[in-house]
């Protein structure tokens, strides 16, 4: 699906990120991990086309760069660290928003089977109750929600998520990445995600990419690139001593 070769980005003349080489098959849900300053969001900002690079990004075989914003909004959904709006709309107008690359015809109307999308992503995201609400007035963790349910309207083949579960209580958290794992279900899908947490990368992701101060340490099977060896080199600490000592008190 997605092909990364020689990646190079480049920002007021300091290089952020240094020869990524990695893949994205169909099903794969991949997780990008690494400290901070590691180039784990400028990277995906490539990805989405948000920031220039050199090298190459191939999706389905075609030039990222040569797609038309139609084609790229059917193929790529994409949720920010810190996603915001200026404009005060309501939740179900923020989230109606998704489904925009689907509507038909000249003048894009909307059709009873939209309607019956959005109300079931409003339900599958804890936010039917909400959808008159204006965004202004949700908490961080509602607003999350929102951009999360403007994606899954998008129906996009890949999601590519920066820190998804940020300011979500631990029960939407375990929601979202419940449903997530239900959504790459479907035929076709796949899932790039940035990561702190790697507890929650190894559980759910099947591949990752680690980087450290914006070189590629390893892309492999989750469990092999999230090794010890491979954490303690890219954090400069003992990883899994610090996550066994850390959640011993729920053992």
């Amino acid at each position: 699906m997605l092909k990364v070769n020689k990646l190079k980005m480049e920002l007021d003349k300091k290089i952020i990120l240094h020869d990524i080489n990695f893949e994205v098959a169909e099903g794969d849900w991949l997780m990008i991990c690494g400290p901070n300053g590691s180039g784990k969001t400028s990277l995906i900002k490539a990805l989405s086309g948000q920031n220039p690079y050199t090298g190459e990004i191939e999706i389905y075989g075609s030039n990222l760069r040569l797609l038309k914003s139609n084609q790229k909004a059917m193929i790529f959904g994409v949720l920010d660290q810190h996603p915001g709006s200026d404009f005060d709309f309501t939740v179900e107008e923020l989230v109606r928003m998704g489904r925009y690359p689907h509507l038909k015809g000249w003048f894009k109307s909307w059709t009873d089977i939209d309607q019956e999308v959005l109300e079931r992503v409003l339900l599958q995201t804890n936010l039917y109750q909400k959808r008159k609400r204006s965004v202004q007035s949700l908490s961080g963790g509602e607003r999350q929600r929102a951009y999360l349910a403007q994606l899954f309207l998008q129906d996009p083949k890949l999601l590519i998520l920066d820190e998804p579960s940020n300011h979500l209580d631990l029960i939407y958290e375990q929601n979202l990445f419940r449903t997530l794992k239900e959504w790459l279900q479907q035929p076709g899908r796949s899932i790039i995600t940035v990561m702190h947490d790697l507890s929650l990368a190894k559980k759910y992701g099947n591949r990752a990419l680690l980087l450290k101060e914006g070189h590629q340490v390893v892309f492999n099977d989750v469990s092999k690139a999230l090794s010890s060896e491979k954490l303690n080199s890219s954090y400069q600490m003992d990883i899994a001593s610090y996550l066994k000592e850390k959640y011993q008190q729920w053992q």
